[in-house]
């Protein structure tokens, strides 16, 4: 998540002997990208909506711990969005958005679990409004909703269908770490990386390069 910052204990305004009682928790705070609205509406992007992901590697540590407690504020150009405590237990979370201190609205949020192929299992959200395992839960004028209920769209949904090719194609080249230019050589395997996954990042990055490009062509013979 962009601009994440953490901070390990409570928030400086609590004492150090509470600090001591109740040890297994974490500040974080986000600072989320400027919000894009269309000048001709439709759906929102994720990116707008402040989220608590389950995935995290902070949460995903607490989790496990006997009532392991997140506080988590979501900031934008400086000014709070959104402020939650969550609190875990084994089958739910219970949330508290302390946002406005006044009026705070507090949700229990049942957990799920799954057993990994490997071993283990992996924790997902229930969706307060269908019920649906999910890794995030979205904020929304007071709601607590994964990304379905809300509506929201992944940036890449909003964006034109001719330039998703090139797009795809870029992200696969950054994440080789290589560069995005379609015009430089393909990057060369990452170290400890396997051959036949990186054969197989390579012949999907050069199937969306050569649609880029014949949409470019198509685009230039117009």
């Amino acid at each position: 998540m962009p601009g994440l910052t953490l901070f390990d204990g409570q928030p400086d305004a609590v004492t150090k002997g509470e600090r001591n009682v109740t040890k297994h928790c974490c500040l974080m705070i986000s600072e989320l990208p400027p919000s894009y609205v269309s000048a001709r509406g439709g759906r929102r992007r994720c990116n707008d909506s402040p989220a608590i992901d389950i995935r995290h590697p902070r949460v995903r540590e607490l989790i496990d711990r006997p009532e392991g407690r997140i506080s988590w504020q979501f900031n934008r150009n400086s000014l709070t969005l959104c402020y939650v405590n969550i609190v875990f237990h084994r089958d739910h979370a219970v949330l508290t958005d302390v946002t406005d201190h006044v009026q705070p609205k507090t949700l229990s949020i049942s957990l799920l679990r799954t057993l990994c192929n490997y071993g283990g299992w992996r924790s997902w959200f229930a969706c307060p409004g269908c019920s649906q395992r999910c890794a995030k839960l979205y904020f929304d004028d007071g709601r607590v909703l994964c990304r379905s209920c809300l509506g929201l769209a992944y940036r890449s949904q909003l964006q034109a269908s001719a330039e998703r090719p090139r797009l795809i194609a870029q992200r696969i080249r950054r994440g080789l770490g290589g560069s995005p230019s379609l015009f430089e050589p393909f990057p060369a395997k990452p170290p400890r990386m396997h051959w036949r996954t990186y054969d197989r990042i390579r012949e999907n990055g050069e199937r969306y390069e050569a649609r880029a490009v014949k949409r470019l062509a198509d685009w230039l013979e117009r």
